[in-house]
Formats: C-alpha cells, structure tokens, sequence
C-alpha cells in the first residue's frame, strides 16, 4: 500500500480511537472502494517517541478499514533489547460482539538511527523494522513563554538536520472553549516554520494556551505478509507550550 492510500484509508476519519486507528463509517469510504486493499487484513503500525525515554507502539490490524482483534499478539523491540508484549486494548465492541480496537505497548528506548523491530506471534519471520529518526529539538519559542499577536509572530524553530525525513508541526490549543487539536501540517527541515494564527482557531480577544508539537517522522519495511498492504512509521515528537494573547 502506498502512503497516499494509506492515509486515505487510517485519516479520513469520524470517530478517533485515540490511538493512531479510526473506526470510518461506510459512506466516507465510497469514493475510495476501488482502491482498498483486496485482501482480507491490512496492518498499520505507528511508533511516536517524545523524549520520555520510551516509544509507544501501536499496531492496528484492520479489515480493511476497522481495527480488529486478529492476527495478535504483537511484541516489540528497540535495537536487542527485551521485547515488550503489546495487548489488544479494546475501544468498543460491536454488536456481533467483535472487539474493535489497537495492539499497544512501551518499548525502553528512543535514541535517533535505533531499529524498532515490531513482530507478531513471536516469529522472526513477521518482522517490521524501522529507524528512529533524530529528534528536532526545539530552540524558541522558550516554554512558558507570552506571546501577542499584535507584536509577535508564532515562530517555531529547531535545530535543522537537513535530512530526507519528513517533518510536520501540529498544535494542542485550549481556549475558554475548551481544548481542540490542530491537524499535522508538513514542513520543509530548514529550521524554523512561521505559524499562521488563523490557523490554530484562537478565541478572539482572550489568552489561549498553545502546545506547538514539531516532529520528524521516517517509514519503515513492513513484514512480507503485508507487503503491498501495511505501513510502519516512527515519529520523533517534541513539544512546547506557551500563551498567545490578542
């Protein structure tokens, strides 16, 4: 599966599971029929690193559009560290009582160029591998920092690897209206990106509180089974948060 219809099918989403998997109802995928996989599974598998010391790895099997309790269980690893065993946590069930929901587990470990290797069952054969991107650490704005739309622009910079991997920025903004994500937006890694304010939704005329989240992602090589079918991909995220008045 190419990464095009591959966004196209775990994106265009209604409902977020919250983990990386979306439950898509029928009518949404219409216009997408002739381009699902034709086989019965496809596999997804995404890995987010955020400086903690530990990658969250989330694997999603799916038929071919809601995330299913099959072809588990899933287990992982960073570099030859021990592998950690990643449940089926369920979401909801459906009323024929099919579990919906994500494979997920914490493996030790996040240092940049390491090899997350993600298997299923416990066979070597079922490997996907993938390699830690660098992180981009973030330079200004400072945390905690006050901004003003009047005097400031929103300039998120970081140092820049000039590298082939992909990089996006998204936002966590929470105004008196409550908190509201930002969609992902791809940059290029030249170091910094001036943010459009109309772009984060902020309340007219009060202080809102922003988490600018900037990361760099890379794809990996999904397991033989899935070829064609399936996705791995290992983000490096980082964050800071700061407060945007008028």
């Amino acid at each position: 599966m190419n990464r095009k219809l591959c966004l196209a099918i775990f994106a265009l989403i209604a409902v977020p599971l919250g983990s990386g998997c979306f439950l898509i109802p029928q009518d949404a995928i219409e216009g997408i029929k002739e381009d699902l996989p034709q086989s019965k599974n496809t596999l997804q598998i995404n890995a987010l690193a955020d400086g903690s010391g530990k990658t969250r790895v989330t694997a999603c099997v799916a038929d071919p559009v809601v995330c299913r309790n099959d072809d588990g269980p899933f287990a992982a690893m960073i570099d030859t560290g021990t592998p950690a065993n990643m449940p089926f946590v369920v979401d909801f069930t459906e009323p024929d009582g099919a579990e919906v929901g994500r494979f997920q587990g914490d493996v030790t470990g996040d240092a940049p160029e390491s090899t997350l290797t993600v298997m299923r069952n416990g066979e070597a054969t079922t490997k996907s591998i993938v390699t830690l991107p660098p992180p981009a650490a973030i330079t200004a704005p400072m945390e905690g920092a006050m901004l003003s739309l009047a005097t400031d622009q929103i300039k998120l910079t970081w140092e820049s690897k000039g590298g082939m991997d992909q990089m996006e920025w998204s936002a966590s903004v929470e105004c008196s209206t409550g908190p509201a994500e930002i969609n992902a937006a791809t940059i290029p890694d030249n170091g910094e990106v001036v943010i459009d304010p109309a772009k984060l939704n902020l309340k007219s005329g009060e202080t809102c509180k922003v988490t600018l989240h900037l990361t760099r992602l890379r794809d990996g090589v999904i397991e033989k089974a899935f070829e064609g079918n399936g996705l791995i991909t290992v983000k490096q995220t980082r964050s800071v948060t700061v407060n945007i008045a008028p």
